[in-house]
């Protein structure tokens, strides 16, 4: 069984940063709002993007949760307090601490496909892109 430090540490490495221009960068931006919600997570708009919350009362409970920035060319997706993953706070919320690092790898994953999508199009059409991305799927995280 892994640690609730070292699932931590992975949550604090999910980072997903594309510099896309025009409507593209907008598209990209709505597609993962919908891929995230389609997938059960509740959508909170802030001031510099979304937040997406795993399940109730998470931001209530101060859980980890996924952020997406929108930031002039570049969307950004990143782990929002991944350090407050704990034991006691995920059963308040009817989870384990496991179940809801879970929840939160299968929206980054489900994010990130959006973005290698997006990729793939831009590329095909020429349009201007620049994300790198470095995944370890056995280990569960993304880093740029």
């Amino acid at each position: 069984m892994t640690g609730i430090q070292e699932l931590r540490e992975r949550l604090a490495q999910i980072q997903l940063v594309a510099s896309i221009t025009g409507e593209q960068a907008s598209r990209l931006y709505e597609e993962v709002i919908h891929e995230l919600t389609t997938i059960g997570f509740i959508p909170s708009k802030r001031a510099e993007g979304h937040a997406f919350f795993p399940c109730e009362n998470a931001d209530v409970l101060g859980l980890p949760h996924i952020r997406l920035g929108h930031f002039g060319t570049m969307i950004s997706i990143w782990i929002r307090g991944p350090y407050d993953l704990n034991r006691e706070k995920a059963e308040m919320a009817g989870l384990t601490a496991e179940e809801l690092y879970e929840r939160i790898l299968i929206g980054a994953r489900r994010a990130a496909e959006v973005f290698e999508r997006f990729r793939a199009l831009t590329i095909n059409d020429r349009g201007r892109w620049k994300c790198k991305r470095i995944c370890n799927f056995s280990m569960g995280y993304y880093f740029v």
